[in-house]
């Protein structure tokens, strides 16, 4: 659980650091910046349906850890640019945090389904290979 919960903080940065350009298009009127932020939301639905999917495949317990780790995911993002002064209004600054967050807790709920899958096929085959 260490290593995942190092890992998605870890992620959450790196992925702010290379997308941070991006915010300030976030507040452009019209369909640009809707644009913009639904890319944020598929960026974190990605990464978090990884980080979920291979905790998942690894783990017979826990299955609630990948939701914990969505507060790791999305904190740097959300921290970083209220330090750095990212966004004008409020308003934009909790659209930004919602659709991240949104978007993370569909990739854990993605990720747990295709880990589950995934572990069903390996243990089905191991079962399969023992008995033959």
């Amino acid at each position: 659980m260490f290593a995942y919960t190092t890992a998605s903080f870890t992620l959450g940065v790196i992925v702010y650091i290379f997308t941070g350009l991006f915010i300030p298009f976030t507040e452009t009127p019209g369909w640009v910046g809707s644009a913009v932020l639904m890319g944020y939301g598929l960026v974190y639905t990605s990464v978090m349906a990884a980080v979920a999917r291979r905790f998942i495949r690894k783990s017979f317990t826990s299955f609630f850890f990948p939701y914990i780790l969505i507060l790791l995911v999305i904190l740097p993002a959300i921290g970083l640019s209220e330090l750095k002064s990212e966004f004008a209004t409020v308003q934009t600054q909790v659209s930004f945090g919602l659709i991240i967050a949104i978007g993370a807790a569909f990739g854990v709920r993605l990720g747990i389904r295709a880990g589950h899958r995934k572990r069903d096929e390996v243990v089905e085959k191991i079962r399969e290979e023992q008995g033959a």
